[in-house]
């Protein structure tokens, strides 16, 4: 015979282990609750990281983009031409150069200078002019905003220096004085446009963008948009 108490006793057992199972299944929720969430936290982050490193990697790329076309740029022959006002040939002769040589070199009239070296400098001019352009539109077009640090970014000072040694010749500031003239304003300004007025406007957004803007405004009653579309190409 069972003791009296044996089904008072099954039914709390019965009731504990009822008790035990409520509480695994609690426990079982709350888990998979935290591993929802812990799944979402994953996720947000993981896609945050992944865009961060996204827009790092395109930064970097634009960079070297930018490094890359600044290399080019022919700083040393604009430092020589446009401040030192003189032009290194092939064999190593340095031709000082007077206001009556930048009328031969810098003219939209003259189509073939008489002297070889003049043609030189003309034709290293044109070469000059020629590798501003990728930089021009990288940064005239405002592509490489997002990646610059600021107008004296050391990736652009090449692009700078040149830039403003062109700029101090076209409209010299303070006490400095150029032998440019209009006509040499000209013939820069189609050698650049070369038939196209969007390219000069695109070189006057990188001056902007660097810190020289209207440095290259021509100051005379001919707007440089007309003159870029209008005078003769610089003969080639």
């Amino acid at each position: 015979e069972l003791p009296k108490d044996w089904t008072v006793k099954q039914m709390s057992l019965s009731d504990q282990v009822s008790s035990s199972n409520d509480t695994l299944e609690q426990l079982a929720v709350a888990f998979e609750v935290v591993q929802g969430v812990s799944t979402v936290v994953i996720a947000v982050v993981s896609f945050v990281w992944s865009r961060h490193a996204r827009r790092a990697q395109r930064i970097e790329a634009m960079r070297d983009l930018l490094r890359d076309a600044c290399r080019e740029v022919l700083l040393e022959f604009a430092l020589d031409l446009f401040i030192g006002r003189r032009f290194v040939d092939q064999s190593g002769v340095a031709h000082e150069l007077s206001e009556g040589d930048f009328a031969q070199i810098l003219s939209t009239t003259v189509l073939f200078p008489p002297t070889a070296w003049h043609r030189a400098c003309r034709s290293r001019t044109l070469l000059f002019l020629e590798s501003l352009r990728p930089c021009a539109h990288i940064i005239g077009r405002g592509d490489a905003d997002f990646a610059m640090q600021d107008g004296i970014d050391p990736i652009v000072s090449r692009l700078r220096l040149a830039l403003k040694a062109l700029a101090d010749f076209w409209s010299p500031q303070g006490r400095l004085h150029s032998p440019c003239t209009d006509e040499h304003r000209k013939f820069l300004a189609a050698a650049f446009a070369d038939g196209h007025s969007e390219e000069w406007v695109l070189l006057s957004r990188t001056l902007q963008r660097l810190g020289l803007a209207g440095r290259l405004d021509t100051g005379s009653s001919t707007a440089i948009s007309q003159t870029a579309d209008e005078a003769p190409a610089p003969h080639r």
